[in-house]
């Protein structure tokens, strides 16, 4: 089975649930899988954790959930004037808090059901039993500025490192608080070429100057809203997860997490001295959604910069959400990918919400990656093969087939013994923000810990193995010289032209997801793949859709 999946869209661009998977009851064995994360396992034991895995929420159950809301919550958007829906459109973080909330509230209450006692570690229990008063509170809202005094020498240094390409009275000048451009957001290899190649310099900028004494009564108009959409929240979990939420404390933190958004789009709008552009980063941060949406009004031209390394990918519907709704423009690396993208979006439903221009930045990042991969010698065979992993985090996305972190990890323990019985001297790359987590789980396991940046120890690796794409790592393992295998079970959508050339560069190893949101694979063909005598890879996909 091919990544290529069809997509049938209904109102505002979301796929019906499809069938994922071979059976979505709860298995016979549940009970035994008694964890919720990954701490929950290191407590437990790997071995007794995965005799029995089962997570007990299918991709269907899951995908419905997210259906249901972020439809609720654009139809909504979409009946109000352009002022207040900018302001309900820019928190996204208060529906995906709420999925991930309902995700894990359901597999516990599943699970309960099955006569187990489900344990787990600090990695889902703020989602398990939330603190919604700290939810209020978020960093991302931008409301815990600093002085302005310290504001001002951090986005001076900021500022200063991003105008590396500009003459030294630019720099001092933007250093000072001066200059059209602005840039918000964390510093991204693609926005600063944009300013090297369009030889601008930068003002960096941060929430504290926008942040208002008051919002000028912008929330209180959503307080109907959000009431409204509460209840439809709560039908959708009901019909789909049969599992209910603290309607009033949801209800009271969202009007109060609306209320510091609105104290930033008072504060924006009324600036002394507004920017030519904005330069955007972290498009999905509440704070920075708001100070885009309200700058963009009064007439600011926005630039949101494409993050990861999925060139060929179709963008699944909530990140157009996140990317596009905040921006004027949408800058991309390659031409493969603008036009791809921009196809994407014309034929999709965001063209007719919101208007987004699409331009293409070049830079260097991938050929510099490929040139360093020219100086390491190519093995004549596989002898040592690196398991990339993925973070075994709290998040499920919607739209993603099997996209939860322990069926991840799960098939990265199985891809471990079969490549370790087969003989072969494994490695387990863990994410870098997890290594203390899985170092402990991962103790018992047929393979070697490795720990750090991938881009500094891939060459200790003769092939990597990659259980899906959704990974910055995978973006640079495509531009080293070494074999990749892919487990291909139909986890994105690809464009076609884009899959064809990845699978020129990947060997695709079939893959399918069964009942209980398990991942099999077909071993013999994995271990037929290493077999092979290794060659120079095909990188038709790294020059087209993420060099050109």
């Amino acid at each position: 089975m091919g990544m290529m999946r069809a997509e049938t869209m209904t109102e505002s661009g979301y796929p019906s649930p499809r069938s994922t998977s071979d059976g979505n009851g709860i298995p016979g064995s549940v009970t035994a899988c008694s964890v919720l994360d990954i701490e929950g396992v290191a407590e437990i034991g790997v071995d007794a954790w995965r005799a029995h895995y089962a997570w007990p929420v299918s991709d269907e159950d899951y995908e419905s959930l997210c259906r249901g809301i972020w439809k609720a919550w654009l139809d909504a958007a979409g009946k109000l004037d352009g002022v207040s829906a900018d302001l309900l459109l820019a928190d996204i973080g208060l529906p995906g808090f709420l999925l991930q909330h309902l995700h894990i509230a359901c597999a516990h209450h599943r699970l309960l059901q099955a006569g187990a006692s489900p344990g787990h570690g600090s990695v889902v229990a703020p989602y398990l039993k939330p603190d919604w008063d700290a939810l209020s509170q978020d960093a991302s809202l931008g409301s815990r500025s600093k002085s302005s005094f310290q504001d001002s020498l951090r986005n001076a240094a900021k500022g200063w490192l991003l105008n590396g390409h500009a003459t030294l009275p630019e720099r001092i000048g933007t250093a000072a608080g001066q200059g059209e451009t602005w840039a918000l957001g964390s510093r991204t290899p693609l926005r600063a070429a944009y300013l090297e190649q369009s030889r601008m310099a930068c003002r960096f900028v941060s929430h504290g100057l926008f942040l208002a004494s008051d919002g000028g009564g912008r929330e209180a108009r959503l307080r109907d809203v959000t009431a409204q959409l509460t209840d439809r929240f709560r039908s959708v979990s009901r019909e789909t997860l049969g599992v209910d939420f603290d309607v009033d404390a949801v209800r009271k933190t969202w009007m109060a997490r609306l209320g510091v958004l609105a104290r930033l789009a008072q504060g924006a709008t009324g600036l002394s001295t507004f920017p030519k552009r904005l330069l955007l980063t972290d498009l999905g941060q509440p704070a920075n959604r708001i100070i885009a949406r309200t700058l963009s009004r009064s007439g600011v031209t926005v630039v949101g910069f494409h993050h990861g390394n999925e060139m060929g990918a179709q963008p699944y519907p909530t990140s157009d959400i996140v990317d596009l709704l905040p921006v004027d423009r949408f800058a991309v690396p390659s031409e493969g990918c603008l036009a791809w993208r921009k196809k994407h979006y014309e034929q999709g439903w965001m063209s007719s919400l919101h208007e987004v221009e699409f331009e293409r930045v070049r830079t260097g990042l991938y050929r510099g990656w490929l040139a360093e991969s020219d100086t390491v010698a190519l093995p004549e065979h596989v002898e040592t093969v690196m398991i990339v992993g993925f973070p075994p985090n709290w998040i499920r996305y919607p739209h993603l087939i099997a996209h939860w972190g322990l069926t991840q990890f799960e098939v990265e323990c199985s891809l471990a013994e079969c490549l370790a019985e087969a003989g072969y001297r494994v490695l387990y790359k863990a994410h870098p923000e997890w290594e203390s987590q899985l170092r402990r789980v991962m103790a018992g396991l047929p393979c070697e810990f490795v720990g750090g940046r991938l881009e500094d120890c891939w060459p200790d690796a003769d092939a990597f193995v990659f259980a899906r794409t959704s990974s910055t790592s995978f973006g640079f393992a495509l531009c080293t010289n070494r074999p990749i295998i892919l487990l291909d079970h139909g986890a994105q959508t690809w464009e076609q032209e884009g899959y064809a050339m990845l699978a020129r560069r990947c060997q695709m190893v079939p893959a399918k997801v069964q009942e209980g949101l398990k991942i099999e694979f077909d071993k013999e063909t994995l271990l037929g793949e290493l077999r092979k005598p290794v060659k120079e890879p095909d990188q038709s996909f790294v020059l087209e859709a993420m060099c050109r």
